[in-house]
């Protein structure tokens, strides 16, 4: 899988792998109960909490997504209900990830796309393009 090359994740469209880690908060937390409900959400891997997630956060918020952060060491108590603390590296071991994965989850559990953290706005757009708000104007290609 090269990411650079825009060539295709091999997990797209297989369903999310098991993993289990601890959210922010040290409360345990899987892959099969990340998903809240009907919209997709956005997986990040990211080397420290603040490589990018902020900027992917603050264009996800706008289209009302979650995205939680995969990292090694616990961020900001702020941002704790949507972090993974990832020590053993099992989430991303699972996901195959690599630091700047993007992973964008389908509600019913798919990877419906995998993108570059240094480009939230294209984040966005992988992720609307697997759910179109109900009160979109238009439904998005």
């Amino acid at each position: 899988y090269d990411s650079d090359a825009d060539a295709g994740h091999p997990l797209v469209g297989v369903h999310v792998p098991f993993a289990t880690a601890h959210d922010g908060h040290g409360a345990p937390i899987d892959t099969y109960r990340l998903s809240r409900g009907w919209r997709p959400l956005i997986v990040a891997f990211a080397r420290t909490f603040g490589d990018g997630v902020e900027r992917l956060r603050a264009a996800a918020r706008e289209a009302g997504l979650d995205v939680f952060a995969v990292v090694a060491q616990p961020g900001s108590p702020a941002d704790a209900a949507h972090t993974i603390v990832d020590a053993a590296h099992a989430y991303r071991d699972a996901f195959g990830a690599r630091d700047g994965d993007v992973f964008v989850l389908r509600p019913d559990g798919y990877i419906a796309d995998v993108a570059c953290i240094d480009m939230p706005d294209d984040c966005l757009a992988r992720a609307l393009r697997v759910f179109a708000p109900a009160d979109a104007d238009e439904p998005v290609a």
